[in-house]
């Protein structure tokens, strides 16, 4: 018999259930089955302590390099000391391999996590004498069932925030702008500013009122009659719309005109890159029509002198995606255009061919796919140019004890993946002096300057945040990249660190969050570099008449953008994640799920600010990436 339990499923959506048959061979009992593996284990006394058998037969694809870390937890709930690691070098489907570690008398829960070359594909808890249930241990949480738009029904992030107007319901389609304040976000009159370089996109959701045969959609020069004004040049805006079909990532395709039934709603996306624009102001529209109807969107564009933001100032770092190759050709190019100056290879031959030189990613690790075992061999060509060693990606709680100094016996520098960081009080769990530290989610707030104080940490710029974007909605992501890139610029951490699939190698093709990626980390970046030149030119604002009003203005602004006061554009919060608490930069009023127009608005500020700093700071980059403080005289 089976029997299962399924969730509410709200009126316009629907959800898809899939159940997996799997005959099994060599099992006594079953302690867990997922899509990836069925798992026993039997817990007997044996002398001092109790002895494990664990059994595990893949499902779905053949596993290796897995290792199975397990944990103890006493009749209190307090966790024990861990485990021998067990570990399969290569199990074929429907083999049903056994390995054996030791408890101790006082474990009352076991909990086994199994990873596969650094991929964590389950966990489950159980009761060290055979019992049903374990409430000690920690219980995994559940993703949510994923609910999918009805037939003419929309995505939740989609739904109408307001009834339409009579315009609208006279052209047939509402269109909403996530980055627009207000509620609904009525689609108006578009104000975008760019630093020298910069490539910025924005979205726009298309709700039909009735069936559309034909809706188009295009970002031209001004209109006819306009006057002197000045055009985009040719090639510098584009048109898409976003595909969400397949079951993959969101992409971007370049626009072609589709059909659109009653209630349904569907995204379109423009970018504008003032790669081969000079600075000075720019007029513009966007275009939406649909069987005969049309809308037209002013853009008022300004490119202002200032160089687009340095990959150094706050960095973003690529890791790859569980079971992904890493990126080749045009999708290496991409990475650059997208600002990335970290990049983490999956070890093996691929590595030795690697085609990018140093220079173009600042920081190279070996091992992405590979972070719970120690490596191999030495690296290939681990002479660098700088002289450091290369990194090797170290996913902290499921390696086995011996990986960091395996890896620095080989040649490697540890880059370890901590689930958080420790207090003060425990700075000896940190693995020791390191280069660069990931850790999930983020930091809890007050946690770095107390670790600078204890003298464990070099500097907040040797931390990074690790976000797993695999599978995150790409709506969610417009909100949630940003929260946590302005979070973490304000605690001076080095970057961001993401698990998320490489750039598609199609040259007119992209996937939505790397486009969310890039105007995230360009942002924060432009934030600080700006707050950099303003410190500096204040220290020296009495040489200079007339000086020093502009640049405390500036400040202020700065300031105003993002802290821990309620009156900030950007409040810093307390957050709960699965890792544990972090900060954040939520808006303080959240009107709607998707809402993007607080994070302009903080960069409208910082842009301004950078007005009044541009002239005295511009000059040279240092070796820092930061603008220097010479005077133009």
């Amino acid at each position: 018999t089976l029997g299962w339990r399924l969730p509410a499923v709200p009126a316009g959506r629907h959800l898809e259930h899939e159940f997996v048959v799997a005959p099994l061979r060599g099992f006594a009992s079953l302690a867990e089955v997922n899509r990836q593996f069925a798992a026993d284990s039997l817990v007997r006394p044996s002398g001092r302590g109790a002895e494990v058998r664990f059994t595990l037969m893949p499902l779905e694809r053949s596993l290796s390099e897995v290792s199975v870390i397990t944990r103890t937890y006493d009749a209190e709930g307090r966790e024990g000391e861990p485990c021998e690691p067990m570990l399969f070098e290569d199990v074929p489907v429907g083999a049903w391999p056994r390995a054996h570690t030791r408890v101790p008398d006082t474990a009352a829960c076991l909990v086994h996590e199994v990873y596969s070359e650094g991929d964590r594909l389950g966990a489950f808890a159980l009761r060290a004498d055979g019992g049903a249930g374990c409430d000690l241990a920690p219980r995994g949480e559940l993703p949510p069932p994923r609910l999918e738009a009805a037939r003419g029904q929309t995505h939740p992030w989609d739904a109408e925030a307001g009834p339409p107007t009579d315009a609208e319901r006279e052209r047939g389609f509402t269109l909403r702008d996530p980055a627009v304040e207000g509620s609904p976000p009525h689609a108006r009159a578009v104000e975008l500013t760019l630093t020298a370089g910069e490539a910025r996109t924005r979205f726009l959701a298309v709700g039909a009122l009735r069936d559309i045969k034909e809706l188009r959609f295009s970002v031209t020069g001004p209109p006819a009659g306009s006057g002197m004004a000045r055009g985009m040049p040719p090639g510098a805006a584009r048109s898409w719309r976003v595909s969400e079909q397949g079951g993959g990532p969101a992409r971007l395709e370049p626009f072609t005109p589709f059909a659109l039934q009653a209630g349904e709603t569907r995204w379109l996306a423009w970018t504008v890159d003032a790669a081969a624009m000079e600075p000075g102001r720019f007029q513009g529209r966007l275009t939406v029509s649909a069987d005969g109807h049309s809308r037209d969107i002013p853009l008022a564009l300004e490119v202002v002198p200032r160089p687009a933001p340095a990959p150094e100032s706050f960095g973003l770092w690529h890791l790859g995606a569980p079971g992904g190759t890493g990126p080749r050709g045009h999708a290496l190019s991409k990475l650059r255009a997208y600002g990335v100056s970290g990049l983490a290879l999956t070890d093996g031959p691929a590595v030795a061919a690697f085609e990018a030189p140093d220079g173009d990613f600042r920081l190279l690790a070996h091992g992405a796919a590979r972070g719970a075992l120690p490596p191999a061999g030495p690296p290939p060509g681990a002479d660098r140019s700088d002289g450091t060693p290369p990194l090797w990606l170290l996913v902290a709680e499921a390696a086995p004890p011996d990986t960091a100094e395996t890896a620095r016996r080989l040649g490697y520098a540890p880059l370890p993946l901590l689930p958080t960081l420790p207090p003060p009080e425990e700075a000896g769990a940190l693995p020791g002096k390191v280069p660069h530290i990931l850790v999930r989610e983020g930091c809890p707030p007050g946690r770095v300057p107390a670790l600078l104080e204890a003298g464990a940490l070099e500097g907040a710029g040797h931390v990074w945040v690790h976000l797993d974007l695999c599978g995150v909605d790409w709506r969610q992501a417009l909100t949630l990249v940003r929260s946590a890139c302005w979070a973490a610029a304000w605690q001076g951490l080095a970057g961001v660190a993401v698990c998320v699939e490489p750039p598609l190698a199609e040259v007119d093709r992209e996937l939505v969050i790397w486009h969310v990626l890039r105007d995230a980390r360009a942002e924060v970046a432009l934030w600080r570099e700006v707050r950099r030149d303003a410190r500096l030119l204040r220290a020296r604002a009495d040489e200079e008449s007339g000086l020093e009003t502009a640049i405390s203005l500036a400040l202020e602004r700065l300031e105003r953008a993002v802290g821990t006061a309620a009156q900030r554009t950007l409040p810093l919060r307390r957050v709960r994640t699965a890792s544990g608490e972090v900060l954040r930069a939520v808006p303080p009023v959240e009107e709607r799920d998707l809402d993007t127009s607080p994070y302009e608005t903080a960069r409208d500020a910082v842009l301004e600010a950078a007005r009044a700093v541009g002239e005295p700071a511009r000059g040279r980059r240092g070796p820092d990436g930061y603008a220097t403080t010479q005077t133009a005289r």
